[in-house]
């Protein structure tokens, strides 16, 4: 077997379309984010006048600490995390109690639900 050439001879126009076209879908799908976060950074005129415009002219950051303070936002955000960490530790226990009773007692179908333990996954 001969060895590959270690110089690049110049990208061939279908890989060359392959990277335009993943670059656009990349592009498709980061351009929305981009989008609300410079409209976040907007006043509201300016926000329903621009489009699709995704930079703001002004950066304001007034509406982040309005949002916080007068839309509760520290309230909502308080709660979310109190529920994201009571379904964390309740799934912990749940998951880790039906995992000793799995582990300890034949069941049917035992073997199809914890697998074999050999890193095979199969019963």
């Amino acid at each position: 077997m001969t060895p590959p050439a270690s110089g690049r001879r110049g990208l061939k126009p279908a890989r060359l379309l392959i990277h335009l076209g993943l670059a656009a879908g990349g592009l498709a799908y980061v351009y929305p984010f981009l989008w609300m976060l410079g409209g976040s950074l907007k006043t509201a005129g300016e926000f329903f006048s621009s489009g699709l415009n995704a930079l703001p002219r002004d950066l304001q950051w007034q509406n982040y600490l309005n949002a916080w303070s007068k839309a509760k936002f520290g309230l909502y955000f308080g709660n979310t995390v109190f529920i994201s960490v009571m379904t964390v530790i309740f799934t912990l226990l749940f998951s880790s109690m039906a995992g000793y009773v799995l582990s300890r007692t034949r069941v049917p179908g035992r073997k199809l639900i914890v697998g074999r333990g050999e890193g095979r996954g199969k019963a």
